[in-house]
């Protein structure tokens, strides 16, 4: 966004979507846990600490887009369609988060990164297929744009179920 700023451009739809889709995803990162070995004989699970690591992701994560947008107030100001992007940020989280801890609870060790790669993919490949399957939601304002909640809300139900602790049944 401050690049399009920069360079005299005015019109932030895209760079809008794509600052909200990357600091969504961003919060695949969460679920490398680098120290599983470490904290293992905690009281506090792998499920407490994958919660304690996604919420400061998303302290970080929502905390870089306000910033991001800080500095767009201060120069051009807001574009009216900011309201817009949080759900298809959460939309990315849920998508990264999901498949990062599919990929964890699996055994791989270092899922971060095709975990945020997941979440803007899943993101962009739903929004792709909204131009042919009307029933999508797609990054444009419409009457499915809301649809990004229910993608958000199928996604963290797999990620909860997969982010559970395998020893517990």
């Amino acid at each position: 966004m401050l690049l399009t700023l920069g360079l005299g451009g005015d019109d932030l739809f895209a760079p809008l979507v794509l600052a909200g889709v990357v600091s969504g995803a961003a919060l695949g990162w969460a679920v490398d846990d680098p120290s599983a070995e470490l904290l293992a004989s905690t009281p506090a699970g792998a499920p407490v600490r994958t919660v304690i690591r996604v919420g400061a992701a998303a302290l970080l994560a929502a905390g870089g887009f306000l910033a991001l947008l800080a500095a767009v107030a201060v120069g051009p100001g807001l574009p009216p369609q900011v309201g817009d992007r949080w759900p298809e940020a959460a939309a990315a989280a849920a998508a990264a988060l999901m498949v990062g801890l599919l990929v964890a609870r699996r055994g791989e060790r270092a899922a971060g990164a095709g975990a945020v790669t997941a979440g803007v993919l899943a993101t962009a490949f739903v929004a792709g297929l909204s131009f042919k399957l009307r029933e999508l939601p797609s990054f444009l304002a419409g009457p499915h744009h809301g649809r990004w909640w229910l993608a958000s809300l199928l996604a963290l139900a797999v990620a909860v179920h997969a982010g559970r602790d395998p020893a517990r049944r």
